[in-house]
């Protein structure tokens, strides 16, 4: 699960983890709070972040 984690490059940084249960969490805030971004997807084994 090297690549179950990505950044985004804002000023407060964004996190995003995916999990093998199939969950993918976020924080927008530099990890102080998390939340659940989306759920029931097949096990998450990468996470990749695209420029807005």
């Amino acid at each position: 699960m090297r690549e179950g984690m990505a950044t985004d490059s804002f000023d407060s940084c964004g996190i995003y983890i995916g999990a093998t249960s199939g969950q993918i969490f976020y924080s927008r805030d530099d990890g102080e709070n998390w939340e659940m971004l989306i759920d029931n997807l097949p096990p998450i084994n990468s996470v990749e972040i695209g420029k807005a």
